[in-house]
């Protein structure tokens, strides 16, 4: 990105200045049968050759303070386990023919408490956006996101929240509080950030992790670039609502991947195509396997309605 004045001003330029696709990637079946299909531009389906799987490790001061415990901990065991090459997500990916990168967000420094302040600053928060972009450098032609941020509910809900996504408890994922204690703080942040308005940038950097602006930014990227998204999980899911909120054109590249329970809620009020078939909360790449599917024809594509 070109530098200007303020952080965020090369962001919305770019974002401004997207033209629509010259072609669709996703294509659904016709009358009679099920499916999603990737197609090329002269409509024909099409299976990828080089797919990449791309996972942010995230950390979050807010979470290890309500939940009691680290997900700073458990995200640097899991990227451990991942560069090792001793996590079962390795093994999915050498088995269907995946790339896979995975990238330590400063596990070790969580993002601001958003209780108490905003999660980043606005050259913290462009920074991770830049970063997101550069990440998926090497070439693609599937890209596949997610993230590794435990307990992130707190982030992702108080922004889809506020970017007036309408979302249900069934977003939080699984928890040991009861659900009026967590509603009751996500209320508070949200009231602590309200004054921000509905500006998505602005909203992002106070309350995203950095794993949601990493996101965010791979898919801005791989929109200039010409490259179908498969998206998956909470982190993800905000970052294509504030993408979606900036400019509605920037997001027709993806579809969204997961439990039915949330992707349903998501994929409806972006009007974004969305692969549900599982009904249980999915682990951090757990959905490979359908994602792999997308590529060549899946039974299991809703339409947003």
């Amino acid at each position: 990105m070109d530098q200007s004045g303020l952080p965020f001003d090369d962001v919305r330029r770019l974002i401004s200045g997207l033209e629509p696709l010259q072609h669709e990637f996703w294509q659904f079946g016709e009358p009679g049968e099920q499916g999603l299909f990737l197609i090329d531009q002269d409509r024909k389906h099409r299976v990828p050759s080089r797919p990449l799987l791309v996972l942010f490790a995230g950390a979050h001061a807010v979470e290890a303070e309500i939940m009691g415990d680290s997900s700073a901990n458990w995200a640097m065991e899991q990227v451990s386990n991942i560069c090792s090459g001793d996590s079962p997500i390795n093994r999915k990916c050498e088995m269907l023919g995946f790339g896979f990168k995975v990238f330590d967000l400063a596990l070790e420094l969580p993002v601001g408490n958003i209780s108490r302040e905003a999660a980043m600053d606005e050259k913290t928060c462009t920074g991770t956006i830049a970063f997101g972009m550069e990440a998926i450098a090497g070439g693609a032609d599937l890209l596949c996101i997610g993230s590794i941020a435990q307990r992130a509910c707190f982030s992702n809900t108080a922004l889809m929240h506020m970017l007036g996504i309408p979302i249900t408890a069934a977003f939080y994922g699984k928890s040991d509080k009861p659900l009026a204690d967590l509603n009751d703080k996500i209320g508070k942040i949200m009231s602590l950030h309200q004054h921000e308005g509905r500006d998505a940038l602005e909203l992002m950097r106070r309350l995203g992790g950095r794993e949601t602006a990493a996101i965010f930014g791979a898919v801005l990227a791989a929109r200039t670039q010409g490259i179908p998204v498969v998206l998956e999980g909470q982190a993800a899911f905000a970052a294509v609502s504030v993408l979606h909120s900036l400019n509605p054109i920037a997001t027709r590249h993806c579809v969204l991947a997961g439990s039915a329970s949330v992707t349903n809620q998501v994929g409806n009020a972006l009007g974004l195509p969305f692969h549900s078939s599982f009904e249980r909360e999915l682990s951090y790449g757990e959905s490979v396997l359908e994602l792999a599917q997308l590529a060549t024809g899946s039974n299991s594509i809703q339409m947003p309605h």
